[in-house]
């Protein structure tokens, strides 16, 4: 009985996971199409590439070791794959929705409805992928460490990690406009906001900001 119990929590925990994924695809398509700014992020991988001449996924790849190496270092604990896993699905979906022009139905809505739209599922998308402690993004994952070793609100640790992105863009020249700050803005204030109403109202379990992140797929499914 406690091993269904288990089987039936992490098959929970993963349809969080596949549904975040899903969920920010869709967000980061709205984002993109509201042609309103990119996020934090991306303003200082494409300011990176150009510079480079490299290949945005080449810039991404890199920042995303660098981060994860920082989270490995910090913890003491083995490098996982599933924040590479997160990061490739998403554009590949991202990807797939422009292929279909996904938005297509939505061409004559307002660049800002768009972009907030986007803003607030991205926010929730997040909060459902810290959750589910499977695959959270590398720079996520250094703001849960920041959380819980310098006792710091998640907020504020994952405000400062998207300042230094936006600080990086405006000095390598990436694009950034009203909604790179939007997203600095909403998107890391609602996602304990959003994990606190998925607690409540679906009565799923934080596995992500509450506990600690395990180390490999292995340990999080044994």
């Amino acid at each position: 009985m406690r091993n269904l119990i288990k089987m039936q929590l992490n098959y929970k925990r993963f349809f969080c996971y596949v549904l975040g994924i899903f969920l920010f695809s869709m967000g980061a398509k709205f984002f993109i199409d509201s042609e309103l700014g990119v996020d934090p992020l991306d303003s200082m991988v494409i300011g990176i590439s150009n510079h480079l001449n490299c290949k945005i996924g080449t810039v991404s790849g890199a920042i995303a070791i660098f981060f994860l190496a920082i989270w490995s270092i910090w913890n003491k604990k083995r490098p996982i794959i599933t924040p590479f896993i997160t990061m490739s699905a998403v554009g590949y979906l991202i990807d797939l929705w422009n292929y279909l022009d996904l938005l297509k139905s939505f061409s004559e809505t307002n660049d800002y409805v768009l972009m907030i739209a986007g803003l607030l599922v991205c926010s929730y998308a997040s909060a459902l992928i810290i959750m589910s402690g499977i695959g959270i993004r590398t720079m996520d994952l250094v703001a849960i460490t920041m959380t819980h070793k310098i006792k710091i609100p998640f907020t504020i640790s994952k405000g400062i990690i998207e300042v230094f992105f936006i600080a990086s863009g405006i000095l390598t020249e990436g694009p950034f406009g009203i909604g790179t700050f939007a997203f600095l803005a909403l998107v890391g204030p609602l996602i304990q906001p959003f994990i606190y109403l998925n607690k409540i109202l679906l009565n799923l379990k934080d596995y992500g900001l509450e506990q600690r992140v395990e180390a490999s797929l292995e340990e999080q499914y044994t």
